[in-house]
């Protein structure tokens, strides 16, 4: 079975990005994943329970709501936690410990000029699957039907250009 792996992050972000994954796992007889990223702030809380952070109210209310989406397209949705220190590495070791087939990933901008367009880039080098960022829609090839496989690999806002 392919698994469409789903970062928990904003919001409105991840209520778009878990109607696409329901549509694709259902059209692809996938499952979804959604993974809740905890970002310690020290390396020694990894694997800790002091370094669990529970759902609040507010996120449990967001994972039903959720739980009932992927109901309501048939496809089955879990959720797993992961603690983390970068959300990008974090990203690359959840696709390669669940064997995902695709992502979709939240990279949020930065004041940094360029280094949103770098982490997305960089990920797309480190995965060696599908990475959705929601920044482009989901394209597929003249009359394919919507499915992990028939995605078109959307082409990145940031190739980034040869060094010189």
């Amino acid at each position: 079975m392919k698994t469409i792996l789903v970062q928990f992050a904003e919001p409105r972000w991840t209520n778009e990005a878990v109607q696409q994954a329901c549509a694709l796992a259902r059209n692809s007889a996938a499952r979804i994943v959604l993974i809740r990223l905890m970002q310690m702030p020290h390396a020694s809380y990894l694997g800790t329970d002091f370094g669990y952070v529970p759902a609040d109210r507010h996120e449990t209310l967001r994972l039903e709501e959720y739980q009932a989406t992927a109901e309501d397209y048939g496809v089955e949705l879990s959720i797993t936690p992961m603690q983390c220190i970068s959300i990008p590495d974090a990203l690359v070791q959840a696709v390669e410990m669940l064997n995902a087939d695709l992502l979709f990933a939240r990279i949020p901008s930065s004041r940094i000029p360029y280094w949103r367009r770098f982490q997305v880039w960089w990920l797309r080098q480190q995965l060696g699957v599908k990475l959705i960022t929601l920044d482009q829609p989901i394209t597929t090839a003249q009359d394919e039907p919507l499915t992990i496989d028939t995605i078109i690999h959307p082409p990145l806002a940031g190739n980034l250009p040869p060094a010189q």
